[in-house]
């Protein structure tokens, strides 16, 4: 049995308990089903069984989330549509698989069996495995949490419904209002979309025009453009973290932007689509904003359809003297966000989430033409949410940032989709800065940036002390050199660094801290040369600073 969590580890309370239900589950089949039902209700069992593991091991590693029933019932018709979509081979495959499998256990579980005789002990089992658990561990009040992670509780837990009620901002800060009123701190605003490649933005150099707003804030309103902009990992919950944090991950004690500005008189806001449970999201965003609106608990939109953001935003009241922080997560931009057809202006694109992460000979166009799609369609919205924002007085004094999590690789280095990678196609995000005419940002466009730089960007700008815990640096600040450490959910890590125009990128080994490969980015933006044997002073540099940042033991917090 294969058991796989969205949160590492997995307890030994959850592990043991789930040992216990499958145990039971099949002893009580074996002493209670007609024997000529037998075979069928054991290969059933075993079959649902191991689709829910197949689905958890695809959902964890993709989404970092775990299947649970409301997701299958919530997106019905969507996962239908997709499953008509789908080779025949593949039912074909499952089809075969199960028939072995009825085959296997009519081999085993021979009729003329005495299971009292031969069987007899199997019912000791889990009450053995429960009395050894009693023993290690009191059985906790709040079973939720003693269960997170373990397949069939997730896949039964009800989610709650959640309302969509904006709170004034009168009653957040009421003690500290006065102060913000002397300094007259700007609204900030983020505007996150998941999945949003920089190259494929106009902006950027697409030569198709898929952004025309994002363009007309750069080249008409003053918006600044960082050109050489990334994220430090290729998925969400790192991005999230780094825009948030400056760190690679987050907890309940995480300092971050949220806590800071609501200390200094913000009102916090997160309006999002997405998955808000993946990675508990939810845990970490809810506590730290004070209005917390959501659209996967939402009845009247599907998860991922940025016109909730829109809708919201439009029921928000005008602003007040009272500043304010939004963080805004868009599906837009993302394969799985929810996709109007106005905006799929570029044909052929592919015809299901299945055909965007194989190979063949046109899929390469189509997968292009989807991301201009998501693109356009992003900027569309960010232009409506503009609109809504600057005609209720927010727009008068702020500062906007509008960034991708992490990008989407299309197979040009054999990888399909996120997670994979810190190759540029998968962390060459966008960061545009746009701010009122008031103010003057002073942003430093000479060197890179991460997500990570956001945080202490806008800190500064504020006159806020920074959190020595935060991993970016100020982009108002220029520096002769600079450093900046990448991250992914697979075996390599790496290492960004500027110095004379010049940016490296090393990847690394995090097994054995062995350098893999070092790309000069502003000669090889591709990175097909791989220079790490011709550059070895450089290369050995930054391993070590590598491994000094991963090192306790040397004053470095590791990457969690």
């Amino acid at each position: 049995m294969i058991l796989y969590s969205k949160y590492t580890p997995l307890s030994i309370n959850a592990i043991l308990i789930h040992t216990i239900a499958i145990c039971s589950a099949y002893i009580t089949l074996l002493y209670c089903t007609p024997r000529k039902l037998l075979v069928f209700s054991i290969s059933t069992l075993s079959i649902l069984l191991l689709l829910l593991y197949i689905g958890n091991i695809v959902a964890i590693n993709y989404w970092n989330d775990t299947i649970s029933w409301s997701f299958l019932i919530n997106n019905v018709s969507v996962l239908s549509k997709e499953l008509q979509r789908f080779p025949v081979y593949v039912f074909a495959f499952l089809l075969i698989a199960i028939a072995l499998l009825i085959k296997i256990y009519s081999k085993l579980l021979n009729l003329q069996t005495d299971f009292r005789r031969h069987f007899g002990i199997l019912p000791i089992i889990p009450i053995l495995l429960f009395l050894f658990y009693y023993s290690l561990y009191s059985i906790q009040e709040n079973i939720s949490s003693t269960l997170q992670g373990e397949p069939l509780f997730e896949f039964f837990n009800e989610k709650q419904k959640a309302t969509i009620t904006v709170k004034a901002p009168a009653a957040a800060a009421p003690n500290r209002i006065a102060l913000q009123k002397e300094k007259n701190q700007p609204n900030i605003i983020l505007i996150h979309g998941d999945a949003l490649r920089a190259d494929r933005l106009s902006a950027y150099g697409n030569t198709r025009k898929t952004t025309p707003f994002i363009d007309s804030l750069i080249s008409e309103m003053g918006g600044v453009k960082i050109e050489n902009s990334m994220s430090n990992c290729s998925e969400t919950i790192c991005g999230i973290a780094s825009v948030t944090a400056s760190r690679f991950s987050y907890n309940e004690n995480t300092k971050n932007i949220f806590t800071i500005l609501a200390e200094n008189g913000y009102t916090n806001n997160f309006i999002g689509t997405g998955d808000l449970y993946h990675g508990r999201l939810d845990q970490y965003l809810n506590p730290i904003t004070y209005n917390f609106l959501r659209a996967d608990l939402n009845e009247k939109y599907y998860k991922h359809d940025d016109r909730f953001i829109i809708d919201t935003l439009s029921s928000y009241p005008p602003s007040s003297q009272h500043p304010q922080l939004f963080y805004l997560r868009m599906m837009s931009s993302h394969p799985l966000g929810d996709h109007r057809q106005k905006y799929k202006r570029y044909q052929p694109t592919p015809n299901s989430l299945f055909s965007m992460a194989t190979w063949g000979k046109n899929i390469l166009e189509a997968q292009i033409n989807a991301h201009d799609n998501f693109a356009s369609q992003f900027d569309g919205y960010v232009e409506n949410i503009f609109s809504i924002m600057r005609a209720k007085g927010y727009l008068d004094n702020a500062v906007v940032v509008i960034f991708g999590d992490h990008g989407d690789a299309m197979g040009e280095h054999g990888y399909q989709g996120h997670y994979n990678s810190i190759y540029q196609e998968e962390i060459h995000v966008p960061i545009i800065i746009w701010a009122s005419n008031n103010i003057d940002m002073k942003v430093n466009t000479n060197s890179f940036a991460t997500l990570m730089d956001i945080p202490p960007t806008l800190l500064h700008h504020l006159k806020i002390a920074i959190p020595k815990s935060f991993l970016g640096q100020p982009l108002q600040i220029d520096n002769s050199e600079k450093i900046a450490y990448l991250d992914s959910k697979r075996k390599v890590a790496g290492v960004l660094y500027q110095s004379e125009e010049k940016i490296y990128k090393l990847f690394i080994s995090k097994k054995d801290l062995h350098p893999l490969h070092l790309f000069e980015l502003e000669s090889d933006p591709g990175e097909r040369s791989d220079v790490h044997k011709q550059k070895k002073e450089i290369t050995k540099k930054l391993a070590d600073l590598y491994s000094k940042f991963i090192n306790p033991q040397l004053g470095s917090e590791a990457i969690q």
